[in-house]
């Protein structure tokens, strides 16, 4: 396949120069331009036509998001992967451009080597340069004809508008718990689920994000935002609440334990699983363990297969597993590795999951 084009969009001349030398030399892409402002940016969209615009949150006169949002406005089919920086003024904003729709998001790299820079760069965007380069090979295949969406998963459950709750695990016991493992294309999609969520939901739920440290705490204040129940983040020694979600911290891993009749969470420094941390088979490996089969395991989007193990152990032990359909996940890695086990219950489109996820509930 030939190399994904890259336009790079930053106010920094240095920066621009770091991030062309860091990626050059791959052979997975090419640069194809490199501009200064939001202005240009979109003028040099429509000239070259690239496959990845990597994009400065934080620029004078256009900033990111309003890029961003011009870019979408155009019908813009490829992947915009926002710069960001470690500042409390950079998560806010790269928060907003991810559930505005940006695929995914790379920090500047701050070390004092040149090449410990350039590693870092690279190390971030080769994995989400590959899910680029893999939805692209799927949309060329759709519009030739030669791929169906729905060739992958014959023998699992599908959720539709008219029959929301199938019966792939009716009968099962109403769980106490609800556990959400995501990665790119996550802010968004939670950003559809969690403000139909309701008090009425009277369990607690957990969301593991892949995300770095730093920025959990912002989302979860965006969620809250937008919710009529509380959305914050996990804290170590934190009681589990009905009716609240958590946001597992970035940077750190996850798990929830007891304490004589309470479920609590205990927040490690644990190694990071599937290079993720937090991890999603490594809250899930807790969640079974203290709950069994009173839980719901949910995978969305994301790049990968963490949660896959996960799930398949929750499985094991009885819970319900739910997992986004291929057409609205934005990277299908997740969810397809959990079905590749076998452990999907459900295959779900993202419109219906917070309605699955209440009905599991009282079957």
């Amino acid at each position: 396949m030939e190399p994904l084009r890259i336009l790079v969009v930053d106010d920094s001349a240095f920066s621009r120069k770091i991030i062309k030398d860091a990626l050059s030399p791959l052979a997975e892409v090419e640069i194809v331009g490199m501009v200064s402002n939001g202005a240009d940016a979109l003028l040099r969209v429509a000239a070259v036509l690239p496959d990845i615009v990597t994009l400065d949150v934080e620029m004078p006169g256009m900033n990111g998001l309003e890029v961003l949002s011009a870019l979408q406005e155009t019908g813009f089919a490829g992947a915009v992967v926002m710069l960001s920086s470690h500042t409390e003024r950079g998560a806010p904003f790269t928060i907003k451009a991810l559930e505005l729709g940006a695929f995914d998001f790379m920090l500047k790299p701050s070390f004092a080597s040149i090449e410990e820079n350039f590693t870092a760069l690279r190390e971030t965007f080769l994995p989400i340069a590959q899910a680029v380069a893999q939805r692209k090979k799927i949309n060329h295949l759709l519009r030739g004809g030669g791929l169906s969406l729905g060739h992958r998963r014959p023998e699992v459950a599908q959720a539709s508008r008219s029959d929301s709750f199938i019966g792939g695990y009716k009968g099962k016991a109403p769980s106490q718990i609800i556990t959400i493992g995501v990665s790119t294309g996550g802010p968004k999609a939670l950003a559809q689920i969690i403000p139909k969520l309701t008090a009425a939901l009277a369990v607690p739920v957990v969301i593991i994000q892949h995300m770095p440290q730093g920025f959990t705490e912002e989302f979860a204040k965006s969620l809250n935002a937008k919710s009529s129940i509380t959305v914050k983040e996990a804290e170590d020694g934190e009681l589990l609440l009905p009716g609240t979600v958590y946001v597992a911290p970035g940077g750190k891993q996850l798990k929830v334990t007891t304490r004589v009749l309470d479920k609590i969470f205990q927040i490690t420094d644990d190694q990071p699983e599937n290079n993720c941390k937090p991890s999603v088979d490594y809250f899930f490996r807790s969640v079974a363990q203290v709950y069994g089969s009173r839980a719901t395991a949910v995978v969305l989007t994301g790049m990968g297969r963490d949660g896959a193990k996960g799930a398949q152990l929750m499985k094991s032990r009885g819970a319900k597993v739910i997992v986004q359909d291929e057409e609205t996940s934005v990277v299908f890695g997740m969810p397809q590795a959990v079905i590749d086990l076998g452990s999907a219950d459900i295959v779900s489109p993202l419109q219906e999951i917070a309605n699955l996820m209440c009905q599991n509930l009282i079957d």
